[in-house]
């Protein structure tokens, strides 16, 4: 949210509107949380941003919850000022609310180098497992299986007579010699343009460079395995699979890394007016621990 600015209370007026034009879009589809360094407290009326949120939460019916402790989350770097101003905002009649395990705020700690503390909500919920629908597709032809003579003698009867009946029109001319093509494949290969269900395999990361990693871990593990497992750390068997281990999970955390920079660029791209792109995130899987961001 705005915070320091010339003109930080049109801005920050600005804010809350559109977080209450995406409320508006994704009520009736969506449990709604707004979280966040708000830049302005529930529980006090020292400044003007204050007064705005409140008045904000009162006519949009949303709101802290009772499972929030009273405790600051924002200490200033002079010393001098301190206030709780992240916070878990919900619908007044969300669903969501008697799914609330708790919410935590930290303490300060030597080591968070931010002037905000970290404010943690924990939900309980129960993931459901979604029977994939299979999908049906036309499978490749096998032009290894083609017999070309077929093949060739099929194009070579009915291209003179499309030729013929042209009437110079490129896109029924197109259509026509892609039938044509259709005619011979379906001559010359076995089982050409069949039909196939397959199933979606989910969206884990997987690369080439997992998949090797991954046969040699299952390769070390099976022969260590073959030899007794032996648990010696001295043993060259056992050094050998923890080592095929580790390349394993370098190979991952490589490949989610990259796909967290590919997102992030993705992010950073896309203009305000990316609704596509906002809904895929805000579609995202729900998680049992949600941190505020920090801004």
């Amino acid at each position: 949210m705005p915070s320091d600015s010339k003109n930080a209370d049109i801005e920050y007026k600005d804010t809350l509107a559109q977080i209450d034009e995406m409320i508006e879009k994704y009520k009736d589809t969506h449990e709604i949380i707004v979280c966040g360094d708000m830049n302005g407290s529930l529980d006090r009326s020292s400044t003007p941003h204050d007064k705005i949120l409140k008045t904000f939460c009162k006519e949009k019916c949303i709101g802290n919850t009772e499972k929030c402790p009273v405790k600051e989350t924002f200490y200033h770097q002079n010393g001098m000022s301190k206030g709780q101003i992240d916070y878990f905002l919900f619908k007044s009649n969300s669903e969501i609310i008697n799914k609330i395990r708790q919410i935590d705020v930290l303490d300060t700690d030597p080591e968070n180098t931010s002037d905000h503390v970290p404010v943690i909500l924990t939900l309980n919920s129960q993931l459901k497992k979604v029977r994939e629908k299979a999908t049906t597709i036309i499978a490749k032809p096998k032009w290894t299986d083609c017999d070309h003579q077929i093949y060739k003698e099929v194009i070579n009867k009915d291209l003179p007579k499309l030729m013929q009946k042209s009437k110079g029109i490129i896109e029924q001319d197109i259509r026509n010699l892609e039938k044509l093509l259709h005619k011979a494949g379906e001559a010359a290969i076995p089982k050409y343009r069949r039909k196939i269900k397959i199933k979606s395999k989910g969206k884990a990361i997987w690369n080439e460079q997992i998949d090797k990693a991954s046969k040699q871990s299952k390769n070390a593990y099976k022969v260590w395995r073959q030899h007794g497992a032996p648990q010696e750390r001295s043993n060259e068997l056992k050094i050998k699979m923890t080592a095929a281990k580790r390349i394993l999970r370098k190979a991952q955390r490589q490949a989610y890394a990259s796909q967290r920079e590919s997102t992030a660029g993705k992010i950073m791209k896309a203009s305000n007016a990316d609704t596509k792109l906002f809904t895929s995130l805000s579609t995202c899987k729900e998680k049992h621990h949600l941190l505020t961001p920090r801004y």
